[in-house]
């Protein structure tokens, strides 16, 4: 079964994961700011066993490079 999908722009967008989520709860996670930020799509689910109970979904990939003349 694939869940239905929810119009990205239909979407909550958070800088933090949210106190009191719900199963099946989607979210937009934005991490970093300005030019950097990057947004992460998540859904909830409570039956997951673990204390990460949030999937990625999709997005983009969290990077950072470090320029340097080092040899």
């Amino acid at each position: 079964m694939h869940p239905i999908p929810v119009p990205h722009d239909r979407l909550e967008v958070l800088t933090a994961l949210p106190a009191s989520p719900q199963n099946g709860d989607e979210i937009l996670l934005k991490a970093g700011s300005g030019d950097t930020a990057v947004y992460w799509r998540l859904k909830y689910d409570s039956s997951i066993t673990d204390a990460y109970k949030w999937r990625f979904i999709g997005g983009a990939p969290l990077t950072h490079t470090v320029n340097t003349d080092e040899t």
